[in-house]
């Protein structure tokens, strides 16, 4: 029998050590803090673009519904900030604004705004004519709660 053999072992498997394990859940902690800020700013610009493309379908859905029907419509913003609720409705200009009367057979229902995005425009109505022209152009401008920086502005003319 070999007595080199015995006290000389050819191979020696070795595992990962603690501190190399550690080491390795360090940098991904230090990665993911320097990532979380942008999903965040992800997802708030997605959630204010589907509002905007919302904001403006409901802005051409009056115009053209006005234009069908050939009669002013307005569109309202409407805020309530017990419920901390801002949305979209729809009425006829002589009509109180949110009166549910003439504009729910016509297919226009109201948006609500999602609570992470804040709407401000220069008017509270907008009235379409009967050729879908509005009666006085502004804006809407649509702002993250997460980061103000995110905006989004809507030209109703």
């Amino acid at each position: 029998m070999n007595v080199n053999a015995l006290s000389n072992p050819v191979s020696r498997s070795r595992g990962i050590t603690l501190v190399e394990i550690l080491l390795v859940i360090s940098l991904l902690v230090i990665l993911l803090s320097f990532a979380m800020p942008t999903v965040g700013n992800a997802t708030a610009r997605a959630e204010l673009k589907a509002t905007v493309e919302n904001v403006q379908y409901s802005v051409a859905a009056a115009r053209n519904v006005a234009r069908l029907t050939e009669s002013s419509l307005a569109l309202n913003i409407e805020s309530s900030p017990a419920e901390n609720v801002q949305k979209i409705t729809f009425s006829r200009p002589q009509e109180h604004p949110g009166a549910r009367g003439g504009t729910h057979e016509l297919g226009l229902q109201e948006y609500r705004l999602p609570e992470g995005i804040l709407l401000v425009s220069e008017h509270q109505q907008f009235v379409f004519d009967p050729r879908g022209l509005v009666g006085e152009a502004g804006r809407i401008i649509l702002v993250s709660a997460a980061d103000e920086s995110i905006s989004a502005t809507i030209e109703v003319e």
